[in-house]
């Protein structure tokens, strides 16, 4: 079954991508794959992103630019850029170019996958036919197929010569899912149950199959919600991973907003550095994220470390209450106390996005700071 994963909210408003979405998942309802809207992994050299991309196991994958004008917006039409109700944009035939070395570089991770796939380009303008496009501008270059208005969608299917085995499936969903760095750097093959007689080979297949995520981790990891959302499961379920991939992804999406990570224990100050740069760096030639606009904090603070509450008195000017000064019993009564002191203060928007790790270890006051 084919599935499909928006990473930003506002697919519902972009009328290209729903219409060509429903005719892929009519045309690929009985394949095993995944469909991405703007998946965080695809961005071309001005940080736009891919509209759809297809992934499944008996297909190439395809790259999709899908463009919601009409004819009368598209002004000019010029090699390097076109120009859009009177501004000026990149070409989105330089843009799929991006994809597609975006996505050749992502097969490439894996050394199995390197000869078996082959990365294509789409551009799809469903609002215009063809022959109104052509008089108007003329022919666009063959590089990439074009899907026009009214047009079928064969042109997105590309079979390939053998489907691919479970593992390849497994591998290649990990490097699109950005889950390599879960999956360490075996290239070691266990196929068949003969090399899973033993209980360390059992195991080991195990252990590759549990690093790479399901739906439901995989759409907490790269969807950005519209407003609050709460993710719940037992201790040691994985959600620390998955706080630290949305972060990154975040940051992919938007490299100028500001980003706060916050949890309880402050043994995970290194843990969640650590994966967030894994997890940004596995798709950016191992660029560092920027520090600067992502911040992680442990909900206190202290003299060597900055957190939550210490930062907002520190930009108050004001001395932060200590640990061993307030007098009450248990972390979270003092937490609370110092949280009450930092709302008397008065607290001023600071962050555009808040991811919070460990949430039920923290009084509800700690959260109407972050508000």
């Amino acid at each position: 079954m084919l599935e499909f994963i928006s990473s930003l909210p506002d697919f519902d408003n972009d009328y290209a991508a729903r219409l060509l979405w429903e005719r892929i998942g009519e045309k690929f309802s009985d394949k095993e794959g995944v469909c991405y809207y703007k998946h965080p992994v695809l961005g071309s050299a001005t940080g736009v992103m891919a509209d759809l991309t297809l992934f499944t196991k008996s297909n190439h994958p395809v790259a999709i630019r899908c463009l919601s004008y009409q004819i009368d917006e598209i002004e000019s039409v010029q090699e390097n850029y076109w120009i859009i109700n009177n501004q000026k944009k990149d070409s989105p035939i330089l843009e799929l170019d991006d994809f597609v070395i975006a996505l050749d570089s992502l097969v490439k991770i894996d050394r199995r996958l390197r000869r078996r796939l082959k990365p294509k380009g789409i551009l799809a303008l469903p609002l215009i036919s063809k022959p109104e496009f052509e008089e108007k501008h003329g022919k666009l270059p063959s590089d990439f197929d074009i899907v026009w208005q009214g047009d079928e969608i064969d042109k997105i299917i590309s079979p390939l010569d053998r489907i691919l085995c479970d593992e390849e499936w497994l591998s290649f969903h990990a490097v699109i899912q950005t889950a390599t760095p879960l999956r360490g750097s075996s290239g070691e093959l266990i196929q068949g149950k003969a090399d899973t007689d033993t209980l360390s080979k059992a195991i080991r297949e195990l252990d590759r199959q549990i690093k790479t995520l399901d739906l439901e981790q995989e759409k907490v990891a790269i969807q950005i919600p519209p407003g609050p959302q709460r993710i719940r499961g037992l201790a040691g379920t994985g959600k620390t991973v998955l706080l630290a991939m949305k972060a990154a992804n975040i940051h992919r999406h938007f490299p100028d907003r500001r980003i706060l990570f916050t949890f309880n224990t402050r043994s995970l100050y290194n843990q969640t550095k650590r994966l967030i740069e894994q997890f940004y760096g596995v798709h950016r030639l191992n660029t560092e994220p920027d520090w600067n606009k992502i911040h992680i904090r442990h909900a206190w603070g202290g003299r060597s470390r900055a957190g939550v509450y210490s930062d907002i008195c520190d930009k108050r000017g004001v001395e932060p209450l200590k640990l061993s000064n307030v007098r009450m019993k248990g972390f979270n009564m003092r937490l609370q106390a110092c949280c009450e002191h930092a709302l008397s203060l008065g607290i001023e928007a600071d962050y555009d996005y808040v991811i919070v790790d460990e949430a039920q270890d923290f009084p509800r006051e700690f959260f109407q700071v972050l508000y």
